[in-house]
């Protein structure tokens, strides 16, 4: 039995967009929801907390140099050092991808998923 509400915030861009594909679906909109919701895998790849703190850690030194720069306190920025902690993070992030591309292929390999793309197919 549905008898509970389940109440969240959006823009006016997601509630008419929503609506759209909803209609599109010929579905309610709980309905769409619920199926959008319920319906698909959620993949978690486990490991990116620490790239989120160094990436933020980048982005405050990048702010700093700019608003430094800006105030003339000098004219030339050796960006070298940023640009190699990005490329280390770029690399953790490609072989965690990359982890999960091949579990997902295994998981494929030993089910009976049959990816049907009609099913899907909703424009906008």
């Amino acid at each position: 039995m549905k008898d509970k509400f389940i109440n969240f915030r959006a823009s006016e861009k997601e509630k008419k967009q929503l609506a759209i594909l909803a209609k599109k679906a010929k579905m309610s909109q709980a309905d769409f929801i619920r199926h959008a919701v319920f319906n698909k895998e959620i993949i978690v790849i486990d490991g990116l907390k620490p790239l989120q703190t160094e990436l933020k850690r980048i982005g405050n030194n990048l702010n700093q140099l700019t608003t430094r720069s800006n105030m003339g306190h000098f004219s030339v920025i050796d960006l070298q050092e940023i640009k190699e902690q990005l490329g280390k993070i770029h690399e953790v992030l490609a072989d965690l991808c990359d982890d999960k591309n091949e579990q997902l292929r295994s998981e494929m390999e030993h089910s009976d998923f049959v990816f049907d793309p009609e099913r899907w197919k909703i424009g906008v």
